[in-house]
């Protein structure tokens, strides 16, 4: 086996579409004890990990995730990087014998190329990668299929550790593993409409990185300008408006149940920018591409 090859042995390439809600408290053990009913797909494993990054934050502000993960008796190092949308993100594993951290290994996939380009920046910068928070999660999952979709649910119960700074995590992922989104999201909406769960648009990375730069957790998210490729389509143009103004919507909808409460007016302010800006990219591209649903406008 060639070295290439043996660098390549035991990676996983995917793209990963994944949705997760915050669990409230008077749902938790509703939710506790439909997570830990008998199925053949159920399992149940403890998961600590370590991110790392930069003081100055140069995978973070790039979008890029990089962890090194115990899943019980196996190392999981894993790079994740952002798509046009924060719902989708490029995702790539390696399993290791030990904790030590290659970059290298993760060369040739999406998400591991934007690694290594952040990282030779570091470099140039003369700047270090090293560790920046940790994470300690009991997680119960099971797979769900459903029509048009196999879906995993994953229940995520522990902390975001950060120094001396500790945040509580209790909340449900849904990762499409195999079929279409819109089945996905039907199950998501039934267990959201049983339990009254609430979306999280941010991944435990982004509100670690807030935790140790000591940042508030749901900060207000103003208007940023969408970039794509002057070759693009208008269906990937308008994917791409889309992706920014809802990414606006949904964080500001975050940042006034769980941010700073001094910054409510300022979130209500922006939630209202990012909707005016969804409707008047719908009209502006209204003969170009196929409108959203009338109830979404």
């Amino acid at each position: 086996m060639s070295p290439a090859d043996q660098a390549l042995k035991g990676m996983h390439k995917r793209f990963e579409l994944e949705f997760r809600f915050r669990i409230p408290d008077s749902s938790l053990n509703a939710v506790t004890a439909q997570m830990s009913r008998p199925s053949s797909s159920a399992r149940q494993v403890q998961l600590q990990a370590t991110y790392f990054d930069t003081p100055q934050g140069h995978l973070s502000r790039a979008g890029v995730a990089w962890r090194m993960r115990r899943e019980g008796g196996l190392w999981i190092q894993t790079v994740k990087a952002t798509t046009v949308t924060e719902l989708a993100r490029w995702e790539h594993e390696v399993e290791r014998d030990s904790s030590t951290m290659d970059a290298g290994l993760h060369a040739g996939t999406p998400a591991g190329d934007q690694l290594l380009d952040v990282l030779r920046q570091v470099q140039t910068d003369g700047s270090a990668v090293e560790p920046w928070y940790r994470t300690d999660i009991q997680r119960r999952s099971r797979i769900t299929r459903v029509r048009g979709a196999v879906v995993e649910v994953a229940f995520d119960r522990g902390h975001i550790l950060a120094g001396t700074q500790k945040l509580s995590v209790s909340e449900l992922e849904f990762e499409l593993l195999a079929g279409s989104a819109e089945a996905m999201v039907a199950l998501a909406r039934r267990w959201s409409d049983r339990w009254g769960l609430q979306w999280e648009p941010r991944c435990k990375s982004q509100r670690g990185d807030c935790l140790a730069r000591g940042q508030d957790l749901a900060p207000v998210q103003r208007a940023r300008r969408p970039i794509y490729d002057k070759r693009a389509s208008a269906e990937q143009a308008f994917a791409v408006v889309m992706s920014e103004c809802l990414q606006q919507i949904t964080a500001n909808v975050t940042a006034l149940s769980a941010g700073d409460p001094a910054q409510q007016v300022e979130g209500v302010h922006q939630l209202r920018v990012g909707i005016r800006r969804f409707r008047s990219a719908c009209r502006a591209f209204r003969a170009w591409v196929e409108p959203p649903p009338e109830p979404v406008m």
